[in-house]
């Protein structure tokens, strides 16, 4: 609207009104939106013939041509493989990336370079999954430049593929095979580690990335807690050094508990679909994202009980001794009841059995303390958590052997 014809209050209502109009949404969305769900979960769930399901390629809706050339992965023709990689929905690009592990190397290879200068960092993080199930020095090279994409999570996984590829020549394959015929069990021991320790670091790295909300979020609320607890050791209403380090432990604690809740329980993962279809097992994805959080937890929290010891001329590690065995038991338990129950059930329950032990209920009066020192840094306390993460371990393993999800 030109300012010479601006005539106050109702013109200035007529436009909230215009841009209100122009920026609702319509009515149908969630309507429509369910629809494609529906549409979606028929296809991938029905057994609708071959040539129904070929028909479903061409289908202007891409919802439903995602989920025809997913039913048809294992019987798809190459040109109809190549021609979903030309599709204009980045999913469905992605779904025909996936199906190229069927067919020859030729072929394989020049579709999968292709993919990897596509606009779509999921489609190209989806070709470095594929890539790095093939062999030879021509998988190395795609590896090695998808190693360099702008996009970190494609960055990642080309790292971790190239991690586990194996390009030994000729000679050295035949000294491997002979030294693991003659000590196997020794050979793998001794020189099997360090693969493992990188591969797990670097899966670590991408769930950093793939988290990263919740870590920001965990944290956010972490840093809230040490601001207020400084503010009071710093202003005029100074409390004992007891007082504050049991309020470092109840936050330290209270953050850990609902950073290990939201980020091992896979309902909140948005793209579990597609970590899971990696060759990292579910066990290692979830012990990575559990102790990131332990870990994040115990440098910030070290850090201001440094800080805290400074100010009251105190010992660091009495201070820390106050946080860090209910830390690690909080984390450990809800780790465990995740995998049972659900992140907020989880937080509650710890957050019960945390109170339970830091309030003393004294006939006639209420203060706040530990109630026991087993709710303190201790063998006992130890003990306990690695019981509880040992459990949540063998949890994982069942449900991974019987097919579940969690």
């Amino acid at each position: 609207m030109d300012a010479s014809n601006f005539k106050g209050p109702q013109d200035r209502q007529s436009i909230f009104q215009a841009r209100e109009q122009e920026y609702r949404a319509p009515e149908s969305l969630q309507a429509q939106v369910l629809q494609r769900i529906e549409i979606a979960h028929d296809y991938l769930t029905a057994q609708r013939p071959e040539q129904e399901m070929l028909a479903g390629i061409d289908d202007a809706r891409w919802e439903v041509r995602a989920a025809a050339l997913h039913g048809l992965q294992d019987v798809a023709s190459s040109e109809v493989i190549l021609q979903a990689l030309q599709d204009e929905h980045p999913l469905v690009r992605a779904i025909a990336v996936q199906a190229l592990g069927q067919f020859g190397k030729p072929l394989s290879i020049v579709a999968l370079t292709q993919a990897l200068e596509d606009p779509a960092w999921e489609v190209r993080e989806r070709a470095v999954f594929v890539v790095r199930t093939l062999e030879g020095l021509s998988a190395q090279s795609l590896l090695t430049k998808a190693a360099r994409d702008p996009h970190p999570a494609v960055r990642l996984a080309a790292r971790e593929a190239l991690a586990g590829h194996k390009t030994a020549t000729t000679a050295q394959s035949q000294k491997i095979c002979t030294l693991q015929r003659v000590q196997p069990g020794l050979w793998q021991h001794l020189f099997g580690w360090p693969k493992r320790i990188r591969s797990f670091w670097i899966v670590c790295g991408m769930q950093l990335i793939t988290m990263r909300g919740y870590w920001l979020t965990s944290l956010g609320v972490l840093l809230l807690g040490y601001m207020m607890i400084l503010i009071t050791a710093l202003g005029p209403l100074r409390h004992t050094i007891y007082s504050i380090s049991l309020a470092l432990a109840m936050v330290t604690t209270f953050s850990a508990t609902i950073a290990v809740a939201f980020t091992t329980d896979l309902r909140y993962d948005r793209g579990i679909e597609i970590t899971l279809s990696t060759s990292t097992s579910l066990r290692t994805i979830l012990c990575s994202r559990y102790l990131i959080a332990i870990g994040l937890h115990v440098l910030f929290s070290a850090l201001a009980s440094t800080i805290i010891a400074l100010l009251y001329q105190q010992a660091c590690w009495s201070i820390m001794q106050m946080w860090l065995g209910p830390l690690f038991l909080a984390s450990s338990l809800t780790f465990t009841l995740v995998l049972i129950l659900s992140a907020w059930i989880s937080v509650l329950l710890t957050f019960l059995v945390g109170i339970s032990q830091t309030l003393n209920l004294i006939p006639g009066k209420l203060s706040i303390g530990f109630s026991t020192h087993l709710w303190q840094t201790n063998p006992e306390i130890l003990l306990i958590a690695l019981a509880c993460f040992a459990l949540a371990l063998f949890s994982i393993q069942v449900r991974a052997r019987n097919k579940q999800t969690l």
